[in-house]
Parts: C-alpha cells; sequence; structure tokens
C-alpha cells in the first residue's frame, strides 16, 4: 500500500530568499530556518540559496547571518549552526531581470543534486519567498514567468505528478496598498503560479496566543456560551508597540503608515477569529470563508462620522529619540501616521451593537 503523502512530513526544497540581505532574513527567516535544524526538523536536505544585488561569497554571506541566529533564535548551539550553515547558499543579482532569474533554475537545480533533492523529472521542489519592498514583488513575480521557472500546470497534467518538482511562493504583508494594487498583485501571482500553491502570510498569525483564540472560543464550554452581544459590552485589540520606525522609515514606512502597516492586515486578522462564526471545519478554506462573512456584515460610517470611527497621529520626540517627521528619509508633506484608531461594527446576531476597537502606534507601549 502507498504512503499517504499527506502523512509523510514536508517535502524537502530550495528555498530561494529575495531580499536576502534585508532585515526580515536577518531577524526571522534565518532564525527561524535555524531552530528548525535544530529542532531535526528542517526537511532532509532542505537548503536556503539568499538572493541580493550585494556582491558577496557563501562563506560571508553565512558569517553575515550568524550574528542574527544567535540574537534572535531561541537557543544557539554552534554545532547546528555549522550542519545548518552548510545548507545555506548565496548568489548576487537582480531579482527583476528574467535573464539573471533564469540561471537561478540552473543554480536551484545545482543545489538539488548537491543536497539530494533532486526529483525524477530531474528538478528540486522551489520555495520563492519574497523578502523585498513591496514595489520588487509583480516585477520579481514577472521574472520568474518570464524565465519559465514554474511548471505547476505541466506536473498536474503528468502520469505521475508526485515525481515532478513543485513550485510555491509566499508573500509577506502589505498586500498592495489598495483594493487596485491588491487586485494586481493578485492578477501576477495568477498568470505564473497555481492559486494552492501562493502562500499570502501574516506573521501575527504564527504567534502562540493568536493560534489559541479559536480553541479558546469554540472548545471551553466556558466562554463560548458567553462570547455574544448579551455578555459583551465592547471588544480591544491593541498592539502598542516599544520602538519607534528608525532606519525603516525611509525604505517602507513612510509610504505606509500604521493603518496599511498593522490595522489592516494583524489586528484586523485577530479581530477576525475573536468574532467570526465557528468555521464547518478547521481548515484554511473554512476558517477563510468565516472571515469574509464576518467582514461582510460589518457596518460603514458616512463620510460625516468618520472623525468619530477613526482617528490618526504621529509620535513625537523624546529624550535622544527624535519626533517620526524628523527621521532620516522622512517626508513630512506625507503625514504618514505612526497611530492609529478604528471603531468597527458588525450587523451580525452575535454582534449587533458591539463596537470593536482596534489601535496600533509605535512608542506606545
Amino acid at each position: 500500500m502507498s504512503q499517504d503523502p499527506r502523512q509523510a512530513g514536508p517535502d524537502s526544497c530550495v528555498i530561494v530568499i529575495f531580499g536576502a540581505s534585508g532585515d526580515l532574513t536577518h531577524r526571522k527567516l534565518i532564525p527561524a530556518l535555524f531552530e528548525l535544524e535544530a529542532r531535526g526538523d528542517l526537511p532532509k536536505g532542505t537548503c536556503v540559496l539568499g538572493v541580493s544585488r550585494t556582491e558577496m561569497s557563501d562563506e560571508t554571506f553565512r558569517d553575515r547571518l550568524r550574528p542574527s541566529a544567535e540574537e534572535f533564535a531561541h537557543s544557539f548551539d554552534a554545532g547546528a549552526w555549522e550542519r545548518f550553515a552548510s545548507r545555506v547558499h548565496y548568489c548576487a543579482g537582480d531579482a527583476t531581470d528574467p535573464t539573471f532569474v533564469g540561471g537561478l533554475g540552473e543554480k536551484a537545480r545545482a543545489l538539488g543534486r548537491q543536497h539530494g533533492v533532486l526529483r525524477p523529472s530531474g528538478s528540486p521542489n522551489v520555495l520563492f519567498y519574497l523578502s523585498v519592498a513591496p514595489t520588487l514583488y509583480e516585477p520579481i513575480i514577472d521574472s520568474i514567468g518570464a524565465a519559465g521557472l514554474v511548471v505547476e500546470g505541466k506536473r498536474w497534467c503528468s502520469l505521475h505528478p508526485e515525481d515532478t518538482a513543485w513550485q510555491r511562493i509566499i508573500v509577506e504583508k502589505p498586500f498592495g496598498s489598495d483594493l487596485a494594487s491588491a487586485q494586481s498583485l493578485n492578477r501576477s501571482l495568477g498568470r505564473v503560479f497555481e492559486e494552492d500553491s501562493v502562500f499570502r502570510i501574516d506573521h501575527y498569525l504564527g504567534k502562540e496566543l493568536v493560534q489559541n483564540i479559536l480553541v479558546m472560543r469554540f472548545a471551553n464550554t466556558i466562554f463560548e456560551p458567553v462570547w455574544n452581544r448579551t455578555h459583551v459590552d465592547h471588544v480591544q485589540v491593541t498592539a502598542a508597540e516599544t520602538v519607534g520606525v528608525g532606519s525603516r522609515a525611509a525604505n517602507f514606512y513612510d509610504r505606509a503608515g500604521a493603518l496599511r502597516d498593522m490595522v489592516q492586515s494583524h489586528l484586523l486578522q485577530i479581530l477576525a477569529l475573536v468574532a467570526m462564526e465557528p468555521p464547518t471545519e478547521y481548515d484554511a478554506s473554512s476558517i477563510m470563508r468565516e472571515k469574509i462573512k464576518l467582514f461582510g456584515a460589518a457596518l460603514s460610517p458616512s463620510a460625516s462620522r468618520l472623525g468619530a470611527w477613526g482617528a490618526l497621529g504621529r509620535y513625537g520626540a523624546s529624550g535622544s529619540e527624535p519626533a517620526y517627521e524628523d527621521e532620516p528619509g522622512v517626508e513630512a508633506s506625507r503625514r504618514t501616521e505612526t497611530y492609529a484608531a478604528l471603531k468597527l461594527e458588525f450587523d451580525t446576531w452575535r454582534w449587533s451593537g458591539v463596537p470593536f476597537y482596534l489601535r496600533s502606534g509605535k512608542r506606545m507601549a
């Protein structure tokens, strides 16, 4: 009897990280992958190919990553790092250039051969991770498509799809800056990748406390009977950050602000878990449907009432720390907010008349 692939554990793959010299790679991605290796949970042969414009060797890249693993991983073991570092590689180039990206396919095959993760089709599974500025998402996706690196449709049409390598992509938030840009990004992804190969992620959903919300709500007979408007006066979801914006101002934050950076992604996701109805099944699609139904029932204030439903602000100077508008790279004329507060109400049997207050701010704690 053949083994159920869903019980075989995660597949080995080549993880291609675009933006490998950036903050997200150093503070989050590499420490997390290193922890998996240290626990023995990183699939055998899985390796990392970092991609950025900065010229450096594999060894230099590994040396630059080690301090990040030491600082941000839960624990650091030198032996585990040496094992993990041997799987980390680097390639310098312009990820928006289809010619360069096409060369990454050859590099990935070489690494797949080196680490023993080639599929019978002769290529490794490849996971693309966009750890870059949001303005680069679509150009990189288009380059991946133009280079012919994604053959997912051929995979599903083959007689033995399990023998053919898959290609998947992870896109971090912010997913667009408004409805039109989000739709454009979705179209770009759809032209290159199958929908079930696209992972739009919000890293707040990986927090243990957030993951426990549904368990606390629906598996706890104390809370579920009182989780409604009869017993709840209001709900507050607050993300009070200690630090300011700092060096991220010019590269990202001044074009985003608190509303786009925190509220429309992290806080709305948490609110949805708090307020949604129980899904028919505890899988991604069922939970997503309940979230969509919840926000479909959200009330919209009239233009004259906007001031009572939201407030924006910016932090000032404090001690040796400058005010936001004095941070390097900030354009004061943008009036970018570092604090955002919002009230929402839902016209549902469970929450009618119960206000939900969302707020987030830099240097707020």
